[in-house]
């Protein structure tokens, strides 16, 4: 859909879903810091959906420049 908006709109809406990616990035963050769950791979899991939130948010940051 973004190519169907103007390049101002487009840059706008681009700033505000990397807004969005880097609200959830810092919410998994959050979960993983104070996870108190017995078995590890759930802070490893926590940690690889952050991770993928990142990937995510550094191609619309390369869509946005």
């Amino acid at each position: 859909f973004l190519d169907l908006l103007s390049t101002e709109d487009r840059a706008a809406a681009l700033d505000r879903l990397i807004e969005a990616y880097e609200t959830e990035i810092q919410r998994f963050r959050a979960a993983v810091e104070r996870c108190a769950a017995d078995w590890p791979y759930v802070q490893g899991w926590l940690s690889l959906d952050a991770e993928h939130l990142e990937r995510q948010r550094d191609w619309l940051r390369e869509l946005r420049g």
